[in-house]
């Protein structure tokens, strides 16, 4: 759970965690955080402004196989160790097909960019860092990938990595997107909520 505190005080200390003061003014907000520890698999969402952070964390377990993967900072592949990182290339004309390639090791990958990670072994994942700017959603696209942070109902149409992470499945009238993950949408529309 993330917290707010809109008027910052010089004289409070703000040690705890997920709690966000905003620094800036009402109209240019500037929201700062000492700690911020993003649950895999639990939703978030943040107002209108610019955030920092001191420190982020996130991870995730169970990561053998391949892993659909959006987060709301900044990282490059090797703060996936031991993992393969694909970025997407797009998807071919009659869209039967799906294409990535493997980032090079420093590559930047972009708060909101969608990545396939690929992992050998089941091995709990801690990423983040210190001093790192935090985006507060993420953009529809329509270049046929999009990620999300937020869990909600896709509909039928779109297509996400099965459970077991070795293909994409099409989604079902039930299916749901997870926060921190990425679907594809082969029509270049964006889900209802």
């Amino acid at each position: 759970m993330l917290k707010y505190l809109a008027n910052y005080k010089s004289n409070y200390t703000f040690n705890d965690t997920n709690v966000f003061i905003n620094k800036g003014t009402v109209e240019s907000p500037q929201w700062e955080a000492m700690f911020v520890n993003f649950t895999d698999k639990e939703s978030f969402y943040l107002p209108q402004g610019i955030y920092t952070a001191g420190m982020v964390v996130y991870s995730r377990e169970n990561t053998a196989g391949y892993n659909t993967v959006c987060l709301p900072f900044n990282t490059t592949p090797n703060m996936f160790a031991g993992c393969k990182v694909y970025i997407y290339n797009g998807i071919n004309n009659d869209m039967t097909s799906v294409s990535f390639r493997e980032a090079e090791a420093n590559e930047d990958i972009l708060a909101g960019m969608p990545i396939l990670v690929y992992g050998n072994d089941d091995v709990k994942w801690q990423l983040g860092g210190s001093e790192l700017n935090i985006i507060g959603s993420v953009a529809e696209e329509s270049t046929g990938i999009n990620g999300a942070f937020i869990k909600r109902t896709l509909g039928l149409g779109y297509y996400k990595l099965n459970s077991a992470g070795t293909k994409f499945v099409k989604t079902t009238a039930s299916s749901t997107i997870t926060p921190f993950r990425f679907y594809l949408d082969t029509d270049g529309e964006a889900p209802s909520s």
